[in-house]
């Protein structure tokens, strides 16, 4: 009997982590908590109900192990995030690839953590072998009780909870994730009939103007407004842009999420039907363009594949090109280290020079993204002091910290020479125009002791993005320091294009002098106000 509670006990201490952790964030799991360890009853039922010591064993191990795993994700995303392993979670685990999970740990996990998780792991995994797994043979009134109490657990988990609407438990947000997640990437899956379909009721056409155009979208990753030499950075990380007269700097441009998937999902589709915050399951800027006969092209230096789903491949495989840099790379054996974003230019080259009249070009960068020292060559190693930051960066309070720093900057100005080769290519093909923008940005230990960025967190500085034009007429550009937030971009990028459609709302189109300024909000959907450093 004392063994078998010892081994409730220690599933009950696991299971009560995320709810610690939950606690001492400010959130209140209350009835959820209940769920949590009606579940665990459930869970522990078969290994108190069966006398037989080989099944003990394996089942001991298999729960240890899920139980720990689960805790050990929970307790690190409350931690993290402020938030549950939710269906947003899912979502950036599903469509991250190996290498990206390995950097975000590397980057943003503290090395002491990093150490106390594999104690951990060494010390479960010998508690769970050294384990006895004794055949209990209970009096009629141990029997009772212990069977009395799990049943009850069970009852209320099995009846109670799934009346409330709760599916599973204490894994009910990842239940019902995964559940609309297949869902969702079911419904992206669109062939060109249907599309056409879908998109009919629009009436999109490309509005002529005497010749053929080129249209260039550059989209950026992780890079911030903040470490942006333009936006008055403390150092010069655009020492190239900084000369050109020909493009054009927005200053109050905010992007509509800090994960990639989720802002690209919203910046590139057009809001439809009932799905008021559309998604890739809408259509997309690529699906307009075809529809008007323009030629798409999508080229890319990040993975084509996720560990599960790439819902931006899926969507931007309708393009009438595509093309991912790391497939040539990988051909080739270059290092992930040295894939630089520079691997697209021989690509763009080739689709300037394609005899299309009207064409969408889109660049999707590595960018600034982690690990930083990994985004440039060792020619663009030109922050390297970690004495000269103390004043501008308080928190980064170690040399380990400022090296990040410099790396991170060094990262933004190898962008800043990427972009000035770009248009310099650019501006060899007549009627070509180009717009650039980051997916989100990022956190160096700006203003607090923190590296990365948070996909739930309702955090400003995480918005706070670069949006650069190229040789956009300057009757588009009449709305340069007003607010903006990207998920209302879709509208922007037809009136960019020329394409009108039915009942087109130009309210919505930062170039159109009918834009309306509208309230912005953060990721977790609290009302934007810039922070002030």
């Amino acid at each position: 009997m004392k063994h078998l509670l010892i081994r409730f006990f220690t599933l009950f201490l696991l299971v009560s982590l995320p709810i610690i952790a939950a606690t001492a964030i400010g959130r209140n799991l209350g009835a959820q908590a209940i769920l949590y360890y009606s579940f665990l009853c459930v869970l522990f039922l078969p290994y108190a109900a069966i006398n037989n010591i080989l099944f003990r064993k394996i089942f001991w191990l298999i729960l240890c192990i899920f139980t720990f795993a689960w805790s050990l994700t929970e307790t690190g995303h409350y931690i993290q995030e402020h938030a549950p392993f939710n269906e947003l979670a899912l979502k950036i685990l599903y469509e991250s690839y190996w290498q990206e999970l390995v950097e975000y740990t590397v980057t943003t996990i503290p090395m002491w953590a990093i150490i106390i998780v594999l104690i951990g792991i060494v010390v479960a995994i010998v508690f769970i072998y050294r384990s006895k797994h004794y055949l209990y043979f209970f009096t009629k009134k141990q029997k009772w009780i212990v069977f009395s109490t799990l049943l009850i657990g069970a009852s209320y988990y099995l009846f109670f909870a799934n009346a409330k609407g709760d599916k599973a438990g204490f894994l009910k947000d990842e239940y019902v994730g995964n559940d609309v997640l297949k869902t969702y990437y079911k419904n992206i899956v669109i062939d060109s009939v249907q599309m056409q379909k879908t998109l009919a009721p629009f009436q999109f056409q490309k509005l002529q103007n005497g010749h053929g155009n080129t249209y260039v979208l550059i989209i950026g990753e992780s890079t911030s407004r903040h470490h942006f030499g333009m936006y008055n950075y403390c150092r010069n990380t655009t020492p190239l842009l900084s000369k050109r007269n020909d493009i054009s700097l927005f200053t109050d441009v905010i992007s509509s999420n800090t994960s990639t998937v989720e802002c690209l999902s919203r910046c590139l589709t057009m809001p439809c039907g009932s799905n008021a915050t559309h998604d890739f399951s809408c259509p997309n800027i690529l699906d307009i363009a075809n529809a008007v006969g323009m030629k798409t092209f999508w080229i890319s230096n990040q993975a084509k594949d996720g560990i599960f789903y790439n819902s931006i491949t899926m969507a931007t495989s309708r393009a009438k090109h595509t093309y991912f840099a790391i497939d040539d790379a990988t051909k080739n054996k270059i290092e992930p280290k040295d894939r630089f974003d520079i691997l697209l230019m021989p690509e763009l080259q080739k689709a300037l020079q394609d005899t299309a009249q009207n064409k969408l070009i889109v660049l999707h960068l590595m960018g600034t993204h982690f690990q930083y020292k990994n985004r440039y060559p060792a020619s663009f190693n030109v922050f390297n002091s970690t004495d000269t930051t103390h004043q501008f960066f308080p928190c980064a309070n170690s040399d380990v910290k400022r090296q990040v720093l410099n790396e991170y900057d060094n990262a933004v100005l190898y962008n800043d020479f990427l972009l000035d080769s770009i248009f310099n290519l650019l501006s060899k093909t007549p009627n070509t125009q180009s717009i650039y923008f980051s997916d989100h940005a990022e956190e160096i230990y700006d203003y607090r002791d923190f590296l990365g960025h948070t996909p739930q967190g309702g955090n400003p500085w995480l918005h706070d993005v670069p949006f650069i034009t190229w040789n956009v007429p300057d009757s588009l550009l009449i709305n340069k320091a007003k607010p903006y937030q990207l998920h209302r971009f879709f509208y922007t990028l037809c009136t960019w294009m020329n394409v009108g459609g039915k009942n087109m709302p130009l309210q919505e189109s930062l170039f159109c002098k009918e834009f309306i300024e509208k309230p912005r909000t953060l990721s977790n959907g609290s009302p934007y106000t810039p922070i002030k450093k």
